[in-house]
């Protein structure tokens, strides 16, 4: 799924010719779209936007400590004098407090980095363990932070979650098709209102075509190793100018960009913001690659040295030794051979529900043929309104079958693409997998190295065996830096795969009710049309003779 950044744009052109034009399907798909919003805003189940609430203890601060009789009270002088006596003790317990925080946010990030000890006070004692390492992994020879990266993300994870989530509410709508000498495309806009500090303006409305959104999935999968991303829909080379396809396309776009707002992680993520506000998205893109490209190099350098870009060279097959990973890999693959099954069933479903629409419209048809035959005045009529309640009901079975594919065909697509991201991250578990390992060979080497040219120790080699002695810190620290970076990763999966299931759950229920709501609403529209088309027909009761019967609206 990845594309390839070229020399004048930071995408590949995947659009083609083609013509559209607008219909009355677009109209119903978007009713459908207004009545699932509607139906899960009432349910309070998923929304687009949903605001996280804090409590706080500002209100319980106003509070008289006595109740609500404490105000009239006859004895204020003895409250005032005993809030100057308590004023300090709650000053002193405020104090000790912050200090009591304060230290333990400090004893957290010792025991995540290591203790802070320069590499000079133990170059006496290179051939440690690992032990060692730990004690210098997070220093280098000046005192610098050395593979980091990983290792604040997950204390800053650990801070994150203390922090009141952002709120998002995003639309995309407004499908354009522009045709150029190049290619035609179609173009999206993307409508945000959000209550995030981090964004420069509460509400933003940018235009983005398709191969955007797929630049801004590669960009986060990239930014944030180990987390699930929300795809977009997969490319098409054919219809893609449908206005079924596009609505389609439209509602999985819009699907998922909330979904990553609602991701604590994802909606501080700056390319989102790039993508949501800029008015310069191709530049910003430009400038986002070019930066990204530095620091991965640098992070790279320092957490896998020398050896460790070339860990998939150096490595053997990657054995699973974590049972939790190995369940879950094999948990995946039978969810995604349901949901193709399950998708399978639903197609044909709705494709005989089409076919049913379409040989209605032949009976309907003939009905109207039939009637303008002149057996008689009151028979003609009869036909004729027989042969417009049958094209209302072709029209039931067109409507619901594109209710469905809107509910349950488009969760089962969006879904499957997500089992695509699952496998991503565990692909990224793997890699951070091979890279300790490619890691601890080098630190064996060094060491063997190191003991080699201590047995046979001379004056001549005494400045190769500093050298070497200094090597084998650096590396250890590198060991010790792969292996928080494994962890991390897959501490970060775990969660992931939680949310993961908690969404799963959420989505198909409203999909499944949203399903049965569609199915129940047309069933009752044509029983209602078949009533009225009875009882204005003069059926079930004596007419009299000659009489013909009421014209039937429909």
């Amino acid at each position: 799924m990845s594309e390839d950044l070229d020399s004048t744009s930071p995408w590949d052109d995947e659009e083609r010719p083609s013509s559209t034009t607008h219909s009355d399907t677009t109209k119903k798909t978007h009713k459908v779209k207004g009545k699932r919003s509607a139906i899960r805003s009432r349910n309070g189940r998923k929304t687009k936007a949903t605001p996280a609430t804090t409590e706080t203890a500002d209100d319980a601060q106003n509070v008289d400590p006595l109740g609500p009789l404490g105000a009239a009270s006859g004895t204020t002088d003895a409250i005032e004098s005993s809030k100057s006596i308590i004023a300090p003790i709650d000053e002193e317990s405020a104090k000790i407090s912050q200090e009591i925080e304060s230290f333990t946010l400090n004893s957290e990030r010792l025991n995540l980095f290591g203790k802070n000890s320069s590499s000079e006070e133990n170059s006496s004692n290179p051939v440690d363990g690992v032990q060692q390492g730990l004690e210098n992994a997070s220093i280098n020879d000046n005192g610098q932070s050395v593979g980091g990266t990983s290792q604040e993300s997950s204390v800053d994870s650990k801070l994150s979650e203390q922090v009141p989530q952002s709120t998002f509410a995003i639309t995309v709508g407004d499908p354009i098709k522009v045709s150029d000498l190049a290619s035609a495309h179609t173009v999206y806009t993307v409508q945000t209102q959000t209550t995030s500090p981090n964004f420069s303006k509460a509400e933003a409305t940018v235009t983005r075509r398709y191969r955007d959104f797929r630049w801004l999935f590669h960009a986060l999968e990239n930014n944030n190793p180990g987390v699930i991303i929300p795809p977009p829909p997969e490319k098409q080379a054919v219809g893609r100018f449908k206005d079924e396809f596009i609505e389609g396309r439209r509602l999985a776009l819009e699907v998922m960009l909330n979904k990553i707002a609602r991701h604590q992680v994802l909606q501080n993520d700056p390319d989102f913001k790039i993508f949501l506000e800029s008015d310069s998205f191709s530049s910003d893109v430009k400038s986002s690659a070019a930066a990204n490209a530095s620091t991965s190099h640098d992070e790279e350098s320092k957490s896998s040295g020398f050896m460790g870009s070339f860990g998939f060279s150096f490595s053997n097959k990657f054995v699973e030794t974590d049972q939790f990973f190995t369940d879950k890999r094999k948990y995946i693959d039978s969810l995604e051979s349901q949901f193709k099954y399950l998708s399978k069933s639903l197609d044909l479903v709705i494709g005989q529900r089409q076919e049913l629409g379409d040989v209605t419209q032949e009976f309907a048809n003939i009905l109207a043929t039939l009637s303008k035959v002149e057996l008689s005045k009151g028979f003609s009529e009869v036909i004729e309104n027989f042969a417009a309640v049958q094209e209302r009901i072709r029209d039931i079975y067109y409507r619901q079958s594109l209710q469905d594919t809107m509910s349950i065909s488009t969760t089962i697509d969006e879904y499957l693409r997500l089992i695509h991201s699952i496998r991503n991250v565990f692909s990224q578990r793997q890699k951070s997998y091979f890279t300790l390992h490619a890691a601890e060979q080098e630190l064996s080497k060094r060491r063997h190295q190191l003991e080699k040219l201590t047995r046979n120790k001379t004056t001549t080699l005494l400045d190769k065996i500093n050298s070497i002695k200094q090597d084998v810190e650096t590396q250890e620290k590198v060991v010790v830096n792969a292996r928080v970076a494994f962890d991390d990763i897959s501490t970060r999966i775990v969660r992931e795969l939680e949310r993961f299931e908690r969404e799963k759950t959420e989505d198909f229920r409203d999909s499944v009710e949203l399903f049965l709501e569609n199915a129940i609403e047309a069933q009752k529209e044509a029983i209602e049309l078949w009533e009225t088309f009875y009882q204005r027909s003069g059926f079930g009761s004596a007419a009299p003779a000659g009489t013909a019967p009421a014209n039937v609206s429909v």
